[in-house]
């Protein structure tokens, strides 16, 4: 029998954990498959022949992208994964040279979490954040889809989400209240683009095909509004008096 609940868990821009549940019946060992993606150019086409073909394969030696594990094991961290790309999880149990069969095998695609932007940089006007960016540095990301800038309160309640494709290097957040306190989160999101042809398999799970970084943050305070209407009543040698209206407020965020 073949291993089954197949599930994926980023754990860091280097690390995911894949967990499964066992299978009925004796076996001696578990052969998991971690195949990169990123290289693929045309989309991932399962062959209804292959899905309906019940066989096993013989195996004596370890392939380069497998780990074989015993058969006690219900999880492994896989190490050493490049952030924001796609990879394939292919999970099978073995007795003797023979493999579990292979319509049974659970396999999922895992899109691992990108590691954040950087050069973080937030200025601020009196109504206004202008926020800037860099790309995440390092190999990988060859699924970078875009950004997801956040405008929180101190306490951590959202004012504001906006998406950014991944192109963009800043954005404007406008109608803010003056000398108001805001933390200003960005975060890397990659996500799988090739879905065709995928439910033609009912052993590949969906669930993973998106990841986001952590957030990078920056403390902004807007500026005040000035005083309005700054008049000169009246000046003496060793005095000056002077009378002003009031800042006029700016309206709140929408």
């Amino acid at each position: 029998m073949a291993p089954h609940k197949l599930v994926a868990a980023n754990l860091s821009p280097g690390e995911a954990r894949i967990s499964w549940a066992r299978p009925k019946g004796e076996f001696d060992k578990y052969i998991l498959k971690v195949t990169s993606l990123e290289a693929r150019k045309t989309p991932m086409v399962f062959s209804p022949g292959r899905q309906a073909t019940s066989f096993k394969h013989l195996r004596k030696e370890r392939e380069p992208d497998e780990v074989w594990l015993g058969s006690e094991e219900l999880e492994y961290t896989v190490t050493s994964i490049k952030p924001g790309e796609r990879y394939r999880l292919e999970l099978r149990s073995i007795t003797g040279t023979q493999t579990c069969i292979e319509e049974k095998v659970p396999t999922t695609v895992l899109v691992t979490k990108p590691l954040p932007p950087r050069s973080l940089v937030a200025e601020t006007t009196a109504a206004e954040v202008e926020v800037t960016w860099q790309p995440p540095e390092g190999a990988g990301h060859s699924f970078l889809e875009g950004y997801r800038v956040q405008l929180r309160e101190p306490g951590g309640r959202l004012v504001k989400e906006v998406a950014q494709s991944k192109h963009s290097r800043s954005l404007r957040l406008t109608k803010l209240p003056s000398a108001t306190e805001y933390t200003v989160c960005v975060a890397a999101l990659c996500r799988e683009e090739e879905r065709a042809g995928r439910e033609a398999s009912d052993n590949l799970q969906q669930d993973f095909l998106e990841s986001l970084s952590d957030y990078v943050e920056a403390s902004v305070v807007l500026l005040p509004l000035p005083p309005q209407v700054l008049k000169l009543e009246a000046a003496t040698p060793t005095s000056l008096k002077v009378k002003w209206e009031p800042a006029t407020s700016v309206p709140e965020h929408a």
